[in-house]
């Protein structure tokens, strides 16, 4: 997690970096680009937030909506994106068959 990210910033990196990294589309190369993401997605909750009061912005929350779609499309968090993108996968962690090896 970046430095300067903001409090609402680090509550959404915490839920959604787990989840990118098990999926192999967070890497450390990907940093800014999923700082900007958790900020926005995080004023977006602020504002949803507002929901039935005079804070509330609806122009706000359709624009970030609008602005957070690629960013998630990046980082294979849609149904859709999930389908187009490969990650390779990490050996390690790949269980291995009782089998493996065994036609040597």
């Amino acid at each position: 997690m970046p430095e300067g990210l903001s409090a609402a910033g680090r509550v959404v990196w915490g839920e959604i970096a787990p989840v990118c990294l098990y999926m192999g589309t967070l890497t450390a190369a990907d940093t800014r680009p999923f700082w900007t993401m958790c900020e926005m997605q995080a004023t977006w909750e602020q504002n949803c937030r507002l929901k039935g009061t005079d804070g509330f912005d609806v122009r706000l929350e359709r624009e970030l909506a609008n602005g957070m779609r690629p960013y998630y499309e990046y980082f294979g968090m849609t149904p859709s994106s999930r389908a187009r993108i490969s990650v390779p996968k990490k050996t390690e962690e790949e269980p291995q068959s009782k089998w493996a090896g065994a036609l040597k």
